[in-house]
């Protein structure tokens, strides 16, 4: 394999908040009901294993992690959700009359949530601990690398590893699904395409 690097992003499963059309950052809440039984169904089909797994530590992302590898995940606070600050658990029908709020909404990059985080510092902490765990990786010797984290950093690095195909907003892992990477040390450090990618959970079962 050279200098290949298969790298999973999967998004946690479903929560009460998710139901709720609520903002979630770094709010540490647990999957919801459905969530574990929207997960359940999935786990009929395959998810890529790894030899190096890395989480979120918030509670969400550990036990989906649980769900579908059946063991525990040192959790990392580096891999967590954009701070939503003050909104945090606000819907857009209690935050749509804010002014700062719309601000938001028409210019993402540059407006930040009270007491939140600012796009460039979400991106820094993302990229930081993507790097970080390539390093970790080269170092131990691993080439599969599954992450277990939020819908943000997903998008986030899939606009990254996939340049000019999409930005951040048009990627939309569903709760419990994201995305399986191909790619090189060489394309990583040099900010290019990856070779391929595919949606994950694979559509095929388990066993067959």
């Amino acid at each position: 394999m050279g200098d290949h690097l298969v790298i999973t992003l999967i998004r946690h499963g479903k929560t009460e908040a998710n139901e709720r059309k609520q903002y979630l950052g770094w709010t540490d809440v647990s999957l919801s009901t459905l969530g574990r039984a929207e997960l359940k169904s999935l786990l009929q089909l395959s998810y890529p294993a790894g030899q190096l797994y890395v989480s979120s530590d918030l509670k969400r992302c550990r036990e989906t992690f649980v769900e579908i590898y059946g063991e525990e995940c040192n959790g990392n606070s580096k891999w967590r959700e954009l701070s939503f600050g003050e909104w945090e658990l606000k819907t857009y029908e209690e935050l749509c009359f804010d002014p700062l709020y719309q601000s938001w909404l028409t210019d993402f990059y540059n407006v930040s949530p009270p007491e939140g985080e600012s796009y460039s510092a979400f991106e820094r902490r993302i990229i930081e601990a993507f790097h970080e765990t390539i390093d970790r990786a080269i170092e131990e010797g691993k080439r599969e690398i599954v992450i277990m984290t939020h819908g943000g950093p997903i998008q986030l690095l899939m606009a990254k590893l996939v340049p000019n195909e999409k930005d951040f907003f048009n990627w939309k892992p569903g709760f419990a699904e994201g995305y399986k990477v191909i790619t090189t040390l060489e394309k990583i450090k040099e900010g290019a395409r990856c070779i391929s990618y595919v949606e994950v959970p694979f559509k095929e079962k388990r066993n067959g």
